[in-house]
This record gives C-alpha cells, sequence and structure tokens, in this order.
C-alpha cells in the first residue's frame, strides 16, 4: 500500500538513528556444568554432543568460576567436518539475516592431534551441513584457519599470519563472512572472508566449537564470550543478500525489527552500491514490487543495490533507523540452467531419468560423450527429462544437456551414467593387463614388473612390490575410475612381508602430497598394526588390528556404499569396520596405481604381494564378499556375524548335527545339577 510516510516524516522533523546493537555475553564467571544442567538459566540456546558418529567419547563441559571465569571443553573422537556433527557445540540461535560480530579468548589449549576449535555459524541442520568456522587448530600450520561446509563439502584455508591468535573474532555482514585475530583483543587483523549466499538470509546458530578427530583427549578453555548485533532494524530480506538468478518480476520483502512495530519504512533501490540517486519510496507493509509500486523495473542481468529504512513511533516524528544495504543479482535474457543432472550407476535393466532445471529456456538437447569433456559429441535425445535404458556398456558414458532459447544456450554439467559391474581385474598371471569381462580394460605399467608366486588355487602369479617395480600405474584411469562418490567396491588379496610397514595396496589419491586435507580419492592398504584400511578421502575406517599378519595371504575389500552413507572394510570376507562417510572431494586427477598412496611413491608398500585386484563400480553384498574368500580358502562364513535360527552347532547352517544337539538336550530344558 502506497503511503506519505516519507513526506510526514520530514514535516515532522524526523529524528534519525544510528541503529544501537544488542550485545550477548559470558564471562563464564558462573559455576554452571553443561552436560548436568544443559543450558537453563545461561544465555545459550542449546548444546550439541555425541550427535553424529556412535563412538565412545571423554566430553566434560562446564563453566568454572573457581579457574578465573572460564568455559572448559575436554573430549576425544569427535568431528565437525563435511557431513560429520558429532562433535561439542553450545551455541546461541540468531534470527535470520541478522548480521553479527561473535568473540571470544582462548585462555588455554591443548596441542594433540587433531584439536579443532574455535567459533562456528551454522545452519540449523537439515539433510546437509552448512557452516563456518573461525579455526584454532595447532597442526599443518592451520593456526587460525578457515573451515567452509557448504552441503557436506568442505574448503579449508591456512592463517595467512603464521602462530596461533588468542583472540577469535567471526563477522557476518550480509553473505560475507570473515575471521579476524587478535593478540590483545584491541587490534584485530583480517584473516580470510569467504562469500557464502546460501547462509546470508538463513537462521544460524553462533558460538564455539570443539573436537579432536582421534581418541586423543583435548582440552581447552575459553573466556569472555561476546555475540554483538543489531535489534532495531529490519532483516532477512528477501531475495537474500548477494543471491543471483533472480527473476525480474520478483517480490522484495524484509522481516520488521525485533525492537518495536514501524510505523513504516523508506525503501531504496538502485544499481549504485552506495545507493546514490536511488529510487525512494515511503512504505507501510513488508514487501514490494519496484515495477508496480515504485515505477522501478529490473532488468536481466544487473546487479541491484537496496536499503529499507525502519520508522520507530515517536511523538517527535519517527525515528528513522538506518538498514543495511542489501543486493541482488537478476537472472541473464539467455538460457541460464539451475540445476544439474545427477550422476547414476544402475543395475542392468534400469530405466533412469535425467533432467535438469532451467531458466529462460525453450529447448532441451541431450548429448552422450566418451569422455568427461563437451565436445562433438553424439546426440541422444531431445526435451526434459531424458529417459534411458541402461543395458549395459552400450549405454554407460558422460552425459549432458545444453539448454537453448533465441537469446543464447546453457551447458549443464557432465555426469556419469554406468551399469552396475566389475570394472577392473588384474589377475598378474605373466602381465598388468586389465581382464575385465565386458567395456574398456586399463593395463598397468611399472619400470621393472616382479611376478611372484601367487594365492593358491587362484593361478599360479601374483605381483610384489620392490625396487623399480615398486609402483605399477594403470593406463587411462584418471577420468574413468573417478565414479567413487556414486559407490564402488575394491578388493584384493595380500601376503606382507613387514609387520612394521604401512602396505598401501591400492590408491587413486589427488594432492595428498600437497595439502592433506583437501586430499580426493580412495586407497586400500594392510596398515602396520596388521590392519586392513580403506578409505574415501576424507573419511577413513580402518580394521580391529592384528587381523592381517604377514607370511599369510588375506583378503581385504574396502565398500563404499553410497544409498547407505557409509565405508566398510573386510578382512577375510568378514565385517570389520564401518564409519559414516559423505562429501567425497571430486574429481580426481590422479591415475590408479598399485603400491604406494601417491605416484611419487609416498606411503608406498614395503616388498608385500598382492593378487586378484578387483575393481566394482557399486557395493557388493556382504554375502558376495564372503563367498570369494570361502571360494579360495574354503571353510564357512557367517555374514555379518549373524547365525541362522536353529544353527546350534554354529556352523551357519541347520542340519542334523543340530538335531542331533536338540535331541541330546531334548530331556535337560529344566534340570539343574
Amino acid at each position: 500500500m502506497r503511503t506519505s510516510i516519507g513526506v510526514l516524516a520530514v514535516l515532522c522533523l524526523a529524528l534519525s538513528a544510528v541503529s544501537p546493537a544488542a550485545v550477548i555475553s559470558d564471562d563464564f564467571g558462573t559455576d554452571h556444568n553443561y552436560l548436568v544442567d544443559g543450558v537453563a538459566g545461561t544465555i545459550w540456546d542449546g548444546f550439541i554432543y555425541n550427535a553424529g558418529l556412535d563412538a565412545t567419547k571423554n566430553t566434560v563441559v562446564t563453566a568454572a568460576a573457581a579457574t578465573g571465569g572460564a568455559l572448559n571443553l575436554r573430549s576425544s573422537n569427535g568431528s565437525w567436518e563435511n557431513a560429520a556433527d558429532d562433535g561439542l557445540f553450545l551455541y546461541i540461535d540468531i534470527a535470520a539475516g541478522l548480521d553479527f560480530t561473535a568473540n571470544v579468548y582462548v585462555s588455554d589449549y591443548t596441542f594433540i592431534e587433531y584439536h579443532d576449535t574455535g567459533l562456528m555459524a551454522r545452519v540449523a541442520p537439515g539433510t546437509t551441513e552448512n557452516y563456518i568456522m573461525a579455526r584454532y587448530f595447532g597442526a599443518y600450520g592451520v593456526d587460525n584457519g578457515l573451515r567452509s561446509v557448504d552441503d557436506n563439502s568442505t574448503t579449508n584455508a591456512n592463517s595467512p599470519v603464521p602462530g596461533l591468535i588468542p583472540y577469535i573474532q567471526l563477522k557476518k555482514s550480509g553473505s560475507l563472512f570473515t575471521i579476524r585475530g587478535s593478540m590483545d583483543g584491541v587490534t584485530y587483523t583480517d584473516l580470510h572472508t569467504v562469500d557464502r549466499p546460501d547462509m546470508a538470509s538463513q537462521a544460524l546458530q553462533v558460538g564455539i566449537y570443539q573436537a579432536t578427530f582421534s581418541g586423543n583427549t583435548g582440552n581447552v578453555s575459553f573466556d569472555n564470550f561476546s555475540l554483538e548485533f543489531a535489534s532495531d532494524v529490519s532483516m532477512n530480506p528477501n531475495p537474500g543478500n548477494g543471491e543471483t538468478l533472480v527473476p525480474i518480476n520478483t517480490l522484495l520483502s524484509w522481516d520488521a525489527p525485533l525492537d518495536y512495530t514501524p510505523v513504516g519504512y523508506d525503501v531504496y533501490i538502485g544499481t549504485d552500491p552506495n545507493l546514490k540517486g536511488a529510487s525512494e519510496l515511503g512504505w507501510t507493509g513488508t514487501s514490494i514490487n519496484p515495477a508496480s509500486d515504485m515505477g522501478y523495473a529490473l532488468s536481466n542481468e544487473i546487479t541491484y543495490y537496496w536499503r529499507v529504512d525502519s520508522l520507530e513511533p515517536n511523538s517527535l516524528g519517527a525515528i528513522v533507523h538506518t538498514g543495511n544495504i542489501w543486493s541482488f543479482t537478476t537472472t541473464p535474457a539467455k538460457p541460464i540452467i539451475t540445476k544439474d543432472p545427477v550422476s547414476r550407476t544402475v543395475p542392468a535393466g534400469t530405466q533412469i531419468d535425467l533432467s535438469v532445471a532451467a531458466l529462460n529456456t525453450d529447448t532441451y538437447t541431450w548429448y552422450q560423450s566418451a569422455d568427461a569433456v563437451v565436445g562433438d559429441d553424439t546426440q541422444v535425445g531431445t526435451g526434459n527429462p531424458l529417459s534411458l535404458t541402461i543395458n549395459g556398456v552400450a549405454e554407460e558414458g558422460w552425459y549432458y544437456c545444453v539448454a537453448s532459447s533465441l537469446a543464447g544456450s546453457d551447458t549443464s554439467l557432465v555426469v556419469r551414467v554406468m551399469s552396475e559391474r566389475l570394472v577392473g581385474y588384474w589377475d598378474f598371471e605373466g602381465d598388468l593387463a586389465d581382464s575385465v569381462p565386458a567395456g574398456p580394460t586399463h593395463d598397468g605399467t611399472a619400470a621393472d614388473p616382479n611376478f611372484a608366486p601367487g594365492v593358491p588355487g587362484l593361478g599360479s602369479q601374483g605381483y610384489q612390490f620392490f625396487g623399480d617395480g615398486r609402483v605399477v600405474t594403470i593406463a587411462e584411469s584418471a577420468d574413468y575410475f573417478n565414479f567413487y562418490p556414486q559407490g564402488m567396491t575394491v578388493s584384493c588379496w595380500v601376503k606382507g612381508q613387514n609387520p612394521a610397514i604401512w602396505d598401501t595396496l591400492i590408491s587413486k589419491e589427488y594432492e595428498r602430497e600437497i595439502n592433506y586435507w583437501d586430499a580426493k580419492g580412495f586407497f586400500l592398504a594392510r596398515t602396520d598394526a596388521g590392519a586392513g584400511g580403506f578409505g574415501i578421502r576424507p573419511s577413513e575406517v580402518v580394521s580391529a588390528s592384528g587381523l592381517v599378519t604377514v607370511a599369510d595371504w588375506h583378503h581385504l575389500a574396502g565398500v563404499h556404499d553410497s544409498v547407505a552413507g557409509v565405508i566398510r572394510i573386510y578382512v577375510d570376507g568378514q565385517l570389520r569396520g564401518q564409519a559414516s562417510a559423505s562429501g567425497f572431494n571430486s574429481p580426481n586427477l590422479a591415475p590408479l596405481i598399485f603400491g604406494a598412496e601417491s605416484t611419487d611413491g609416498t606411503v608406498g608398500s614395503s616388498s608385500a604381494t598382492i593378487d586378484d585386484v578387483k575393481i566394482y563400480n557399486y557395493a557388493l553384498d556382504s554375502s558376495v564378499i564372503a563367498q570369494q574368500y570361502v571360494d579360495v580358502m574354503g571353510g564357512y562364513i557367517c555374514v555379518d556375524g549373524l547365525l541362522p535360527v536353529a544353527d546350534l552347532s554354529g556352523d551357519c547352517q541347520v542340519t542334523l548335527d543340530d538335531l542331533a544337539i536338540l535331541a541330546l538336550h531334548w530331556l535337560e530344558s529344566n534340570r539343574v545339577e
């Protein structure tokens, strides 16, 4: 509704106000045990611990006046990374769209691997994790670093200033989150800024976090926490601050200030970041159509800036509270794809739909490519979605969509479609050839191949890692084996030589030697604790130690079950470890190799012998993995340790032996001796 509020404010000698800030603070000077008493009676709105992975933790969260006022956190086996959410987090709820500045002082800290702590701003969790961390991390040169998690995908950045800085600040301004540090709590230095438009207009949890990522126990003490934010200006803009691809017919809306009910608003909009010469309108509602209400039609592919000043009632005239300047960018006139298709691995014979979402689009054209690069490819359909029946290798490949109109076109991401199958098989019978029965093959090369006696019953030869033949490189494997985020199984037989050496057997890892935290890819290993190890970076799971002895053949299988969101390790046909896993870094530019974790030979094997390497592009069932072991070694395995009903002998089957046991004890059911 159009009003004359703006003119009335001038005639009544309007007052202009600088927006005061609300401050929430805690000096931790009152004894409080958060584990026992929760957050009742404190400034805090919530406390998270042991929320994610099912792991035993040593957890203490107390405020102790006896130590001069400190928040004391102690825990082990927790983590805050990717989708993991089982560390400690003490937080305050912040309304959607509010800017804030959070401060805290780290008064004590233990240097152990891998002790991570600091300030965090987190979107209340849904199916994915989204948060920003101002980290205090005493390892790998991180120091006062940044961690940004966007839909479970992690970006890390080390501090540009060497050494840990005890006064930490996390500041939100629109979509920009800035990490700052100070040695004295007075003069602050900007360390990192990250733009997160997806978090700009979200309600957030802001507070103090801690985790150790290991069985080591980390201790940290904090003092003088404060959270400052404006409470008398309009907030929660729509479109969100910094939002892109905004339709030109969009409505602008906002939420009223928390401290009072405005008598109206002055709304400004224009293309100048400082709003010089911007259109202005007095308004009473909390939404507005620029074209019809202000006579200011929006155009395509333009960044607009806008501000809402709130008018607080006052006997001398409304008090004007100057709002924040927000921005948004409208969609181009040409087509733009807003949602890409998703990679799929499905059983042969399955029909799937590949689809996109797009703006300003008249036609959709789909292409199939022999590689992951857009180029001179085969057109396979039009319209949206594209329906495909995946019968086998012929339908596999990379697919993408081109959305078109008279104004231009836009191309989607290239996605992978595969049928579930064995995609790599190396039996080492005198050569390094890939003998997979269907699909393209990828042979191995080594400077000086070393063939050795293999697993009895699997042929005559295996492959031993030493000398110039220590690393086997698989040809043209960098792109081809990048399906691991969709699910996979990697297996082999191994016989170690040195119990004190970590033997990396199969690996496709990228950037591990550059930055461990940004590593991508997978590995299968026999660890220096005699365990089977499987990991997809940055997640990792290993079995109980002592199971993979040297001088004996053992079967190892690593599985990524993307549907269940877990990775598993099997040793000699039995499940020995499992952990939650998601948010893997991909694509991975490294080739597939045997005998080391990195192509330069880093974390390599020491004279171990492997045989019968197999890679599948899906998660094998426990029964299939158990059968692979039994087929070679004989015996029997109860899958996942579960005995059939009426199996009294413990041999995984119900036979006459079980009936004999039942008959033997038939009359003893109530006898006491």
